[in-house]
C-alpha cells in the first residue's frame, strides 16, 4: 500500500466541520510563510518538545486528515511512512522528515496547503 493508502482510510483532506479557511482569510497569519507553517504544525504536534514526532504525534496528524483505522492498521500506516521517509521507525519523524511529507505531492506523500496548514494549527492550539 501507498501512504496514504489507496483504499484510504484517508480522507485527504483535513477534516473541519465546514470550509478550512485559507490563509488569505486569517489576517493573524497572512503574513507567515509556508515553512513557517509547517514548523508551527510540527512543534504544535511535539507535545513532547523533543523536535520528533512520536507515532502517536503523527497519528494525531493523520486522524485530523482523516484516518480511521485501527492501532493495528496504524502501526502499519506509520512503519510504511517512516519506510518511505527514510527514518528509522522508533525515532520517528524530524522536522526534516514533516516537512518532506506536507510538501509531497505524490500519492504517497500528504500535501497540505497553506489554508490546511493553518487550519490545522488553528485545531490543534484550541485542543
Amino acid at each position: 500500500r501507498t501512504f496514504p493508502p489507496a483504499e484510504s482510510r484517508w480522507v485527504g483532506r483535513p477534516k473541519s466541520p465546514g470550509v478550512v479557511p485559507s490563509v488569505d482569510s486569517t489576517s493573524a497569519l497572512m503574513a507567515v510563510s509556508r515553512l513557517s507553517l509547517i514548523k508551527r504544525l510540527f512543534w504544535t504536534l511535539d507535545r513532547q518538545n523533543t523536535g520528533i514526532l512520536k507515532q502517536n504525534d503523527v497519528r494525531l496528524f493523520a486522524e485530523l486528515w482523516g484516518f480511521r483505522g485501527s492501532s493495528s492498521e496504524w502501526d502499519s500506516e506509520f512503519r510504511r511512512l517512516c519506510e518511505y521517509l527514510c527514518r528509522p521507525e522508533e525515532e520517528g519523524l524530524d522536522l526534516v522528515a514533516f516537512i518532506q511529507l506536507v510538501n509531497d505531492t505524490s500519492r504517497r506523500g500528504c500535501f497540505s496547503s497553506d489554508g490546511d496548514l493553518a487550519y490545522l494549527c488553528k485545531v490543534l492550539i484550541q485542543a
